[in-house]
């Protein structure tokens, strides 16, 4: 998993960071437009994308929990101690490498689930606020 993380980190960023960028530039024009059909368009364009990034990070926190269970499974839902020296030896050794969890990580973000998601919706604000600022003055 090492490898496969090592080579996605930086995707993970860019698709971070622009996840928040989009969703900021549709957050924007929802607040200061004035024709109520354009703010429908607007307010459309901000549900797919938000909905986009927590689906991303939905699977990514679904990565994590399954990868938790896969330990506990092996333990109280097989019958292992039952099983012959070879095959109890191969379940155990399951167990032994099951127990780091799975995850996806940004290089500058962290690990990708749920609380990432509240996160990212927190640059948004950041970034509304920001322009907002500069539009004002």
């Amino acid at each position: 998993m090492s490898l496969v993380q090592a080579a996605i980190k930086e995707v993970i960023l860019i698709q971070y960071l622009s996840y928040s960028i989009d969703t900021a530039a549709f957050l924007i024009p929802v607040l200061i437009e004035e024709i109520f059909v354009q703010r429908i368009r607007f307010m459309f364009g901000l549900f797919m994308a938000v909905s986009q990034m927590f689906v991303f990070f939905w699977f990514a926190n679904v990565l994590q929990v399954e990868s938790a269970e896969i330990c506990h499974f092996l333990y109280n839902e097989n019958d292992w101690l039952k099983c012959d020296k070879d095959q109890s030896k191969l379940l155990q050794m399951m167990m032994t490498m099951s127990q780091r969890r799975l995850v996806l990580k940004a290089v500058a973000v962290g690990e990708m689930d749920i609380g990432c998601f509240t996160k990212m919706m927190r640059l948004c604000y950041s970034i509304v606020t920001f322009f907002f600022t500069v539009y004002t003055k």
